[in-house]
C-alpha cells in the first residue's frame, strides 16, 4: 500500500521505503514537512512508483526481501543521476556501506535507528545538492539551445550570402533554357515527333526545380539582411492571407482544411517573412498527403505569445532526418525538394524572438507549433 504525506506543490517529492511499517512512520512523521513523501515497502515496489513519476529523492533501507537497497539505488543512478539518494543500513552492516558508496553511488547514507535532527540535516544536504545539480543541467541545456540556434543563423546568412552570387550567375543559362523550351515546343508542334516534346517535357521540370531553388536561395539572402521592418499586424489576419492561395489547390487534392483562427492579437510582425513562412509550412503539408488528407490550421494565445499550429495527417517526418529538420539543405527526399524551406521558416521564427516545436500526432502526420512572444524582439 503507497500512503502520501504532504501534498504542497511546492515541495520535493520524496520516495521511502522500508519493509517495516514502524520504521516507515518515524521516517514519514520527521519528513514530512520536508516533501511530498510517498512509501513504498519493498524494492520492486519502489521501482515501480520511480518509474510512475519524478522524484526528486529516495531514501532506502538495506536490507529488505528480493531488491535491496544497493540493487534499487544504482537502478536509479543509472536512469537519473540527479536523483538524490540516501541508504539506510545497521551499525554493523559495514560491507552493504561500502557496496552503497561503490555501486549505488548514494549521496549519504545513515545507520539505523537515526535521530530526527540527523535525518532532516541529512535530507536538505542531499536536496541541495540535487537543485543545484538539476539546476546546472537545465542552464547547460538553455545554453546548448541558445548556442545552435546562433551557429545555425549564422549558418543560414553565410549561406545566404554566398548563394545571392550563384543564383544571379544562373539566371542566364536559366533564360536560355526557356528559350530553347520555347523553339522545342514550336518545333515539336510541327513536326509531330514525340521525342522532342519529352525532350521539351525534361527541359521544362528541371528548369522549374532550378527555378524553385533560385527562388528559395534568394529568399535565404534576403532573410540575411541586417535589418528587416516590422509593424504592428493582426496575426489571424497574416495567417489568411498566407493560406488562402493555397486552399483551392489543396481541394483539388482532396485535403480538407480546417481553420481555428482564435489569436485576436497584434504583434510586430515582418508581414512578407511570415506569410512565406506559413505558406512554406503549409506547401510541406500538403505534399505529404498526395492522396488526400486533413489539414488543421489554429491560432490562440496566452498571457506571454500568441501561437499558431499547423498540423496534418500525412506521411509524417522520417525519423532520420527528426533530429536536424531546421537545417539548410536538410531534405526527406521528395522529388524537387531543396532543403531550405524549414530552415527559412526556423529562421524567420526565430528573428521574431519567438519559438518552434514539431510533434508527431498520434493519429500520424505531423504538428508543427510556432510560438510569437506578444512583447517585440529586439
Amino acid at each position: 500500500m503507497t500512503r502520501r504525506q504532504g501534498t504542497s506543490p511546492t515541495l520535493p517529492r520524496l520516495l521511502v521505503v522500508d519493509d517495516e511499517e514502524r520504521a516507515v512512520e518515524l521516517l514519514v512523521r520527521t519528513l514530512r514537512k520536508k516533501a511530498q513523501v510517498v512509501t513504498a515497502a519493498s524494492g520492486e515496489e519502489a521501482w515501480d512508483r520511480f518509474q510512475e513519476g519524478e522524484f526528486a529523492m529516495i531514501l532506502s533501507d538495506q536490507r529488505m526481501p528480493g531488491l535491496t537497497g544497493v540493487d534499487l539505488l544504482s537502478r536509479v543512478a543509472e536512469v537519473d543521476e540527479t536523483v538524490g539518494r540516501i541508504l539506510l543500513t545497521g551499525y554493523s552492516d559495514l560491507e552493504a556501506t561500502v557496496e552503497a558508496i561503490n555501486r549505488g553511488r548514494v549521496h549519504a547514507y545513515l545507520h539505523k535507528p537515526c535521530s530526527p535532527p540527523d535525518l532532516i540535516a541529512t535530507f536538505q544536504g542531499v536536496l541541495d545538492r540535487v537543485t543545484l545539480a538539476r539546476d546546472n543541467a537545465r542552464l547547460l541545456a538553455c545554453l546548448q539551445d541558445a548556442e545552435a540556434e546562433v551557429h545555425a543563423s549564422e549558418r543560414l546568412a553565410a549561406i545566404g550570402k554566398m548563394t545571392a552570387m550563384v543564383t544571379h550567375d544562373l539566371r542566364s543559362p536559366m533564360t536560355s533554357l526557356r528559350g530553347a523550351q520555347h523553339r522545342l515546343e514550336e518545333l515539336a508542334a510541327e513536326s509531330g515527333l514525340e521525342g522532342l516534346a519529352e525532350v521539351r517535357d525534361v527541359i521544362a521540370a528541371e528548369t522549374d526545380f532550378m527555378e524553385r531553388m533560385c527562388n528559395e536561395l534568394l529568399e535565404v539572402a534576403r532573410l540575411s539582411e541586417p535589418s528587416r521592418p516590422r509593424r504592428p499586424a493582426p496575426l489571424d489576419e497574416i495567417v489568411s492571407l498566407a493560406i488562402g492561395p493555397l486552399l483551392e489547390p489543396a481541394s483539388h487534392q482532396g485535403v480538407d482544411v480546417e481553420l481555428h483562427l482564435e489569436a485576436d492579437v497584434e504583434l510586430e510582425l515582418d508581414e512578407d517573412a511570415l506569410r512565406r513562412a506559413l505558406a512554406n509550412l503549409v506547401q510541406n503539408a500538403l505534399e505529404a498527403m498526395p492522396e488526400g488528407g486533413s489539414l488543421r490550421v489554429e491560432t490562440a494565445r496566452d498571457e506571454l505569445a500568441a501561437w499558431l499550429r499547423i498540423s496534418d495527417n500525412g506521411a509524417g517526418i522520417p525519423d532520420e532526418i527528426a533530429g536536424r529538420l531546421f537545417e539548410p539543405f536538410v531534405t526527406s527526399g521528395k522529388p524537387g525538394g531543396t532543403g531550405l524551406g524549414l530552415a527559412i521558416v526556423h529562421k524567420v521564427i526565430l528573428d521574431h524572438g519567438g519559438s518552434i516545436e514539431v510533434a508527431k500526432p498520434e493519429g500520424g502526420g505531423s504538428a508543427f507549433t510556432l510560438r510569437l512572444p506578444l512583447e517585440a524582439a529586439p
